[in-house]
C-alpha cells in the first residue's frame, strides 16, 4: 500500500506575520506520522500572515504534488479555515483534513460549512493515521472519531464521535518543529518584543513547549475541545526537549503553553531541579490551590519569571457558579506568596458569568484594589461552543443563528461591543455599559503605578532613549532606542495604540512587576501632542459653538487625563453608535450622526474625537456641505 503524502498547514487568524500561537500539536504529528514511515511537509501560516502564507502554500503545491491536506485551528479562526479550504480547492485535488478544537463541538455545522472531506474529532496521532490507511485504501473502515463529507451530494457520510487518544505521551517522539517552522517563528519575534499589554525585552526570545495535555478542571467557561483526559509528559521528557530545543536554537527563554503545568508539587520540584541545571527561564500556567512559599522560591531559583492564575474574579459566588473550585481567599494568598517570590503574575478577571450582579462586580473591585492587581485586566465571557455557557445561552434561546453566532466570536473584538450574548439580568444596555466602565478602570489601574522616568531624550520621529525606574523596586533600565508606537503607524492612524493614548505596560527585569509608562512621557511623542494642544487651543478661540463626536466611553479618562480635548463648552455631540443615543457627554445630549444631525448644526464646527471611525465621519460631514478648516480631529494633525 503506498502512503499518501501529506501537508500540514496551520492557519492564521490575521493578515500580518504574528507570534499568536506555535502549532505545537501539528509538530507531534509530524514526528508521530514521520516514524511510521508517512512523507510530510508543514506550514504555519502565522509566520507570513493570511495572504502571504497563501502564496507560500500555492508555491509549495506548484512544486510538490500532496495527497493529504491536514488542516487544524480552533472555533476562532471559522472564517479564516472556511476562506483557506476554498482556496485550496482552487490549487489541489488532496483530501482536506480538518482537526483542533474547531471539530469537537458544533460537528456538524462545521463540516456542513467549512466542507472538508474529513474531520478528526479528537487528538490526531492515533485518529489521523488510521484515516490516512483509510484514503490510501478506501477499503480500509474510517476510523473512530472521524467524520467523512460528500463535496458532490453535500451530505455527511459518516460520523463518528467515539474519541481515543495516546494514553501516555512519553511513547510519542519529540515533536518536530523544524518542520511546523519554528527558526522563522523565532525570526520574527524580534520585532514582536513591544506590545502595549507588556513590553519585557530583557528576557529575549522564546520558544513554547508542551508538558501535558488537557486540564481535568470544568469551569463553566473553558471546553477543552477534544483533548481527552489530562495526562503529561514524565519530567525527563519535557527537560530534555527544552535541552535540545536550547541547543539546536541558542534559545533561553520557554513557555509551558499547558492549560495546568502541573497538580503535584512532587511534579514541579522535580521539574525545577533537573531545569535548573540549564540555565534558562521559562512562564507556565497553575492553580492557586496548588501552590505554597516553599514551591514558589524552588521555581524561581531554577528561572521561573512569571506564573498565569485564573482569577476571573474576586467574588466567591462567581467563582462557585464557575465551577473553579477554589476561593477568592485561596487567590489572595496566592498572589502574597508569588509576590515575596519575586515571581511575575499574570491573570485577568471575567465579567459577565450568569451569577453576576452590581454587588459582585464591586466585589471583585474591591478585591483587586485590595491586591493591588493593576494589571489584571477585564475581559468578557465569551459562550464558546462546547461549553456550560454555551449551552446555557442555547437554552435560554440568546443564540438565534448557530453559524453566525461562531463566525461572530471568530471576530471577537466587533463581538464584545455590538452583539455580545448576555448571560446576566442586566438589560442588553447596562451589560454594554458595564463591560465599557471595566475596561475603563483597566486603564485607570495602569496609571496608579506609573514609570519613573530618570531621564529621556528624542532619537528621532519614531524613538526615544529612556532610562526608567521601577516604582515597585526602584531598580533601573534603560531603553535605548524605544520605538511607539510599536507598529510604525503615524501616531494619530495607529489603531492598535488607540491613537497613542494606550500607554504601556513596562515589565521590571527585577522584581517582575509591571509600570505603566505614558505616551506623553516618550520624549519624541511629547512633541506631538504639545502639536495638537495648540491647534485645539487655536480652533476653539475661532470658533466658539462647537459639536462634537463620539461620546466617549472606552479611553475617556486617558484622554481626559492627558489633553484638553474635554474643557470645552459644546453645543451638541453626535455618535452612530446606537447604545450611546440619548445618553448624557459633556452635559449634553448624545443625537444620532446623520445627514440630518449634521444639516442641523451645519453653522457649528465639528471636533471629532480619537475613534476608529473618523474617516467616514469625517467623509460624512464634508459630503454634507461642512468645510475643512471648520473641522478638527485627532486622527488628522
Amino acid at each position: 500500500m503506498k502512503l499518501p503524502k501529506i501537508l500540514l498547514i496551520a492557519p492564521t487568524y490575521i493578515n500580518s506575520a504574528n507570534t499568536m500561537y506555535f502549532p505545537i500539536g501539528m509538530a507531534y504529528l509530524c514526528s508521530y506520522l514521520e516514524k511510521k514511515g508517512f512523507e510530510i511537509d508543514g506550514i504555519n501560516m502565522n509566520n507570513y500572515g493570511l495572504e502571504k502564507g497563501l502564496e507560500k502554500v500555492s508555491t509549495l503545491l506548484k512544486s510538490k504534488k500532496y495527497d493529504v491536506i491536514g488542516i487544524g485551528g480552533l472555533t476562532i479562526a471559522f472564517e479564516q479555515i472556511e476562506y483557506l479550504i476554498k482556496k485550496l480547492r482552487c490549487l489541489s485535488d488532496a483530501k482536506i483534513v480538518l482537526g483542533g478544537g474547531i471539530t469537537a463541538c458544533e460537528s456538524e455545522i462545521v463540516i456542513k460549512e467549512i466542507k472538508p472531506d474529513y474531520m478528526i474529532i479528537s487528538e490526531g496521532e492515533l485518529i489521523f493515521e488510521e484515516l490516512l490507511y483509510h484514503i490510501a485504501d478506501i477499503k480500509k473502515p474510517l476510523p473512530k472519531g472521524s467524520w467523512s463529507f460528500n463535496l458532490n451530494r453535500s451530505e455527511i457520510e459518516y460520523q463518528n464521535n467515539e474519541s481515543y487518544s495516546i494514553n501516555e505521551l512519553d511513547e510519542l517522539p519529540f515533536p518536530d518543529y523544524e518542520k511546523m517552522e519554528i527558526d522563522k517563528f523565532i525570526d520574527i519575534q524580534s520585532g514582536e518584543i513591544w506590545s502595549h499589554h507588556k513590553v519585557d525585552p530583557f528576557v529575549g526570545k522564546y520558544i513554547p513547549i508542551s508538558a501535558s495535555r488537557s486540564c481535568p478542571f470544568k469551569c463553566t467557561f473553558c471546553y477543552h475541545s477534544g483533548m481527552g483526559k489530562y495526562r503529561k509528559h514524565s519530567v525527563d521528557y519535557a527537560t530534555e526537549f527544552i535541552k535540545r530545543l536550547k541547543e539546536k536554537y541558542k534559545i533561553t527563554h520557554f513557555l509551558i503553553y499547558d492549560e495546568l503545568f502541573s497538580l503535584n508539587k512532587k511534579r514541579v520540584i522535580e521539574f525545577c531541579e533537573k531545569i535548573k541545571k540549564l540555565n534558562i527561564s521559562f512562564m507556565c500556567q497553575l492553580r492557586v490551590d496548588q501552590i505554597d512559599l516553599e514551591m514558589l522560591k524552588t521555581m524561581k531559583d531554577a528561572g521561573c519569571i512569571e506564573i498565569s492564575y485564573g482569577i476571573e474574579s474576586g467574588s466567591n459566588k462567581v467563582i462557585e457558579s464557575m465551577q473553579k473550585k477554589i476561593t477568592a481567599e485561596q487567590i489572595e494568598n496566592a498572589i502574597k506568596l508569588t509576590r515575596e517570590a519575586k515571581i511575575g503574575i499574570q491573570g485577568n478577571f471575567l465579567y459577565g458569568d450568569p451569577a453576576e450582579t452590581e454587588e459582585t462586580i464591586k466585589d471583585s473591585l474591591k478585591f483587586q484594589e485590595k491586591n493591588k492587581l493593576y494589571f489584571s485586566d477585564w475581559s468578557m465571557v465569551l459562550p464558546y461552543p462546547g461549553t456550560v455557557l454555551h449551552n446555557i445561552a442555547l437554552s435560554k434561546n440568546l443564540i438565534n443563528d448557530r453559524v453566525q453566532f461562531i463566525k461572530d466570536i471568530a471576530n471577537t473584538s466587533k463581538y464584545l461591543w455590538n452583539s455580545p450574548i448576555n448571560l446576566t439580568n442586566f438589560s442588553d444596555k447596562e451589560y454594554i455599559e458595564r463591560y465599557s466602565m471595566l475596561k475603563e478602570i483597566n486603564d485607570k489601574n495602569h496609571r496608579k503605578v506609573l514609570t519613573k522616568i530618570i531621564e529621556a531624550k528624542d532619537i528621532d520621529s519614531k524613538h526615544s532613549y529612556l532610562k526608567v525606574s521601577c516604582p515597585t523596586c526602584n531598580y533601573e533600565s534603560e531603553y535605548e532606542n524605544f520605538p511607539f508606537p510599536f507598529n510604525k503607524e503615524n501616531l494619530f492612524k495607529n489603531k492598535e495604540s488607540f491613537y497613542g493614548f494606550l500607554g504601556i505596560n513596562l515589565v521590571c527585569p527585577n522584581c517582575r512587576s509591571k509600570h505603566h509608562l505614558l505616551p506623553k512621557q516618550i520624549p519624541h511623542i511629547s512633541k506631538e501632542f504639545k502639536l495638537f494642544e495648540s491647534k485645539l487651543k487655536n480652533f476653539i478661540k475661532k470658533n466658539k459653538n462647537i459639536v462634537v463626536m463620539p461620546a466617549i466611553d472606552r479611553y475617556f479618562s486617558a484622554i481626559k487625563d492627558d489633553t484638553n480635548l474635554f474643557n470645552i463648552s459644546v453645543n451638541g455631540v453626535l455618535d452612530s453608535r446606537e447604545y450611546r443615543i440619548g445618553d448624557k457627554f459633556l452635559n449634553s445630549k448624545v443625537e444620532k450622526l446623520s445627514k440630518e444631525t449634521i444639516l442641523k448644526y451645519s453653522n457649528k464646527s465639528f471636533i471629532i474625537y480619537p475613534w476608529v471611525e473618523y474617516e467616514k465621519a469625517y467623509n460624512l460631514l464634508i459630503s454634507n456641505g461642512i468645510q475643512k478648516e471648520k473641522i478638527l480631529m485627532w486622527n488628522k494633525i
